[in-house]
């Protein structure tokens, strides 16, 4: 095909194109034309000046819809039963520590603090009661398996139905609200530690790696909920 025709033909189907109605196109229109030409070329000199003093060049022109990309959300992460509690636990030790560390001045802040702390608290306790207290004391062969189930439960009530509820009750101003404070953010790290230390590291004898695994999936699940009633 001589210059000319080729001339004839680009300036031909670029005309179509823009001419062309927007309606009825597909969603990626794309016209490619590929070709190579010498130095002096008419066609070289219409559609890519700036390469003029290319010996030869290969061009190709594009007009393209771009696509519409949608993202996945990323998979949410499972942790086992006893990574779940201990990743609970870090959080209420911080929540309550920088509670403890607020001052009388600092009411929003105290009532923020509480709040998040009444929520995370409460789903805790719930999904251990439900979910993971009743496995272990159902894999439990030993007096003190028993033993270990009835003081978390104690200790359980002790911080959400009795100290949580008068801290709950006391004005954030007030210098009682500080006490009351420490002695929840204590009892709730003593009950932390003695499960990490003692509960936990028998859990993993008494439970496999898939019971875990599953445990902390429905925990998983039941805490969301009730995070979301919140």
């Amino acid at each position: 095909m001589s210059f000319g025709a080729i001339h004839d033909e680009t300036r031909n189907r670029v005309r179509e194109l823009r001419m062309a109605p927007t309606s009825g196109r597909p969603s990626l229109f794309r016209l490619s034309l590929r070709y190579s030409v010498p130095l002096k070329s008419p066609v070289n000199a219409l559609l890519c000046p700036s390469m003029a003093f290319t010996p030869w060049t290969s061009t190709t022109v594009h007009r393209t819809r771009p696509r519409r990309r949608h993202c996945a959300p990323f998979p949410e992460t499972i942790m086992d039963a006893i990574t779940l509690l201990k990743s609970d636990h870090q959080t209420l030790r911080s929540l309550l520590g920088d509670l403890e560390k607020s001052t009388t001045r600092g009411v929003k802040t105290r009532k923020e603090l509480l709040a998040r702390i009444e929520a995370n608290l409460k789903a805790h306790t719930s999904i251990e009661e439900e979910i993971f207290y009743p496995a272990f004391r159902e894999a439990g062969r030993k007096a003190d398996d028993d033993k270990m189930y009835f003081e978390a439960l104690e200790e359980h009530h002790a911080a959400g139905d009795l100290v949580l509820p008068d801290l709950l009750g006391t004005d954030p101003q007030s210098e009682k609200f500080s006490g009351r404070a420490k002695v929840l953010k204590e009892l709730v790290e003593h009950h932390a530690d003695e499960e990490e230390k003692e509960m936990f590291p028998r859990a993993k004898k008494l439970l496999t790696k898939e019971e875990l695994g599953d445990l902390g999936a429905r925990m998983q699940e039941r805490k969301t909920k009730l995070l979301a009633r919140q």
